[in-house]
């Protein structure tokens, strides 16, 4: 019988404890899952002593001691100090390894695509920003020389290797790992990403969707002090979508698409939408809107040379889109008033729908993050807060935060290669990734 793929598997996890801390089993025929337990446990204590797994996962001390020995030998945990745990003497602690797993991240986006090596601690060990050409054949092959580049470079082994993640614009088929027709990525239609990638390179491949891999990089390496377990993630980049995280737990979908909402109304007298409503997200607060309607108002000397929002735009114009957003964000900022007026009345926008997506999933923190997120935040992050706790239905019931990630524009990429990491470490149904079963990475 076939295995299921890693995104096959991903897509079929049932619901996890509100606890941080996941149980384990003192039966002897499921090792490989206490081993996950006992690992991510550790990952989230960061340091513990052998007796608090035992405590936080319900395993014996006998096969707590049996598990971290394995741990230790396979390079993926380390002894490290001591801890004292209540009155008692102290003890050694444990704790990951970061040299004892790596994985690669690529974030392919259309004006950029980012490949970044991690170790187990979630820190970039290195990166590369390859020209892709616009021939996805050609540019899977691209993608694995970048690969095979940086672990020549870095001397990472191939048994610490676990995989390479892929974050990338939506719409996806997330079980079978391809890209189905992402509205900004020309050549890219009904492309077996996972899987040829996979062919050229030998490693593992996980592929979801970019907001769900950013989702996956908070949870995994962001401040998870300052978010908790639940949390709404917004993602501004070209496009803007939405993640959520439930109990520590990425919420991906039935089909691994969560987080469209370009067709929430956030300006009823705005501009049509190809869909037949007005004042879409999708045509009010996303940079090709608000270069456009800068455009329109005079803002720019000269013509930008920027497409109109549409359903599909081709990547054509993508360096004059990019170029004429980052020139409109610098002079709001350099105090043009009328630039500053046109991102906050766009802020106000994406507070609204804000509003209704944190009342939708009872939500009290939002993180905000993406590529294009740096330009925007000084500006955007206040207004936002504003317009939420003055709107909002639950106002009433909590505080909220509105929060900026702290992992910059490399949070998807980050994401996507802690999905790799994710996979190893933490308990779920025995996946294999594009084929391949658990025990092989």
């Amino acid at each position: 019988m076939r295995k299921p793929s890693i995104n096959e598997a991903r897509m079929s996890l049932s619901k996890q404890s509100e606890s941080p801390f996941l149980q384990g089993t003192n039966l002897t025929a499921v090792g490989d899952y206490n081993r996950s337990v006992v690992l991510d446990t550790i990952r989230k204590a960061g340091q513990i002593s052998r007796v608090e797994v035992s405590h936080l996962t319900g395993l014996t001390s006998q096969t707590v001691t049996n598990m971290v020995r394995k741990l230790i030998d396979s390079g993926l945990v380390q002894e490290e100090g001591t801890v004292t745990v209540g009155r008692g003497k102290p003890r050694t602690a444990i704790r990951l390894n970061p040299d004892g797993r790596y994985a690669v991240g690529i974030h392919l986006e259309p004006a950029k695509t980012t490949v970044i090596l991690i170790n187990l601690a979630g820190h970039i060990i290195d990166r590369d920003l390859p020209n892709l050409p616009d021939d996805s054949a050609q540019a899977i092959a691209a993608l694995a020389s970048t690969v095979s580049l940086l672990l020549g470079r870095n001397g990472i082994p191939g048994k610490r290797m676990g995989g390479i993640g892929i974050a990338i614009p939506g719409p996806v088929d997330a079980r079978r790992g391809t890209v189905l027709d992402p509205p900004n990525l020309s050549g890219w239609r009904n492309v077996r990403l996972a899987h040829d990638l996979e062919l050229s390179t030998g490693l593992p491949v996980f592929m979801e969707k970019d907001v769900t891999a950013a989702c996956h990089g908070q949870t995994w390496a962001g401040r998870g002090e300052e978010t908790g377990q639940d949390f709404l993630f917004m993602y501004m980049g070209l496009g803007i979508a939405f993640g959520t995280v439930r109990h520590g737990h990425v919420y991906q979908g039935r089909t691994g698409n969560v987080g469209e909402m370009g067709h929430i109304v956030v300006d009823t007298s705005g501009p049509a939408c190809w869909c037949g409503q007005r004042g879409c997200v999708a045509v009010t607060c996303d940079p090709r809107s608000l270069v456009k309607q800068a455009e329109k108002e005079g803002l720019f000397p000269a013509p930008t040379h920027v497409q109109d929002p549409r359903a599909f735009n081709d990547s054509a114009d993508l360096p004059f889109l990019d170029e004429a957003f980052k020139s409109l964000c610098q002079r709001a900022h350099g105090g043009d008033e009328v630039c500053r007026d046109l991102l906050l009345e766009s802020a106000g926008r994406i507070g609204r729908a804000v509003t209704i997506l944190t009342d939708l999933w009872d939500m009290d923190t939002v993180v905000f993050g993406g590529p294009y997120w740096h330009l925007l935040k000084d500006i955007y992050l206040n207004r936002v807060a504003q317009v939420l706790r003055r709107r909002s239905v639950l106002r009433q019931v909590h505080n909220f935060k509105v929060l900026s990630t702290t992992l910059g524009g490399d949070i998807a990429a980050i994401g996507a290669a802690s999905a790799i990491l994710d996979h190893d470490l933490t308990p779920g149904p025995a996946p294999g990734m594009s084929g391949r079963d658990r025990s092989a990475i």
